[in-house]
């Protein structure tokens, strides 16, 4: 004879289920609609942009080909601030945080620097810019641009 458990145990366990397999799916829709760093940015999963994006530099760094993307100007989270950078920058932090470096060579070259981005920010009257924009670590202030 098969012995059978609690009847309400067993209805409050589906329930529980179902509520868990409802969070689930709203986080898995939402993480493929909005990003995945909109659901792991809110809870403080993704501090940090550098891992991930130290790949995308090395990608951006082992072919000519792509100088133009390396030296652009990504809106990403570095130590916690949100901000513009380029892979120039990246490839310093990332040596500065690593023991082994940033795994990937330098380019150089690029001719946007942060105080030329800062200007470029403000002549196109972009609604990012703001004296406190950081850009590659600094606000742009700190570069000797401001809204003024």
């Amino acid at each position: 004879m098969v012995r059978r458990g609690n009847k309400k145990a067993q209805e409050t366990w589906k329930l529980i289920s179902i509520i868990i397999a409802i969070v689930v799916g709203i986080m898995v829709i939402l993480g493929f609609t909005q990003g995945w760093g909109y659901i792991f940015g809110k809870i403080g999963w993704l501090p940090n942009d550098l891992v991930p994006t130290t790949v995308l530099c090395a990608t951006y760094a082992s072919q000519d080909s792509l100088a133009l993307s390396y030296c652009g100007y990504q809106e990403l989270t570095i130590d916690g601030k949100k901000g513009f950078y380029n892979c120039d920058y990246i490839h310093d932090k990332a040596e500065d945080t690593l023991d082994e470096g940033a795994g990937f060579p330098k380019m150089g070259g690029c001719k946007i620097t942060a105080e030329k981005y800062c200007e470029q920010l403000k002549e196109n009257e972009d609604k990012a810019f703001k004296d406190s924009t950081i850009v590659n670590g600094e606000t742009c202030e700190n570069w000797g641009v401001t809204k003024d």
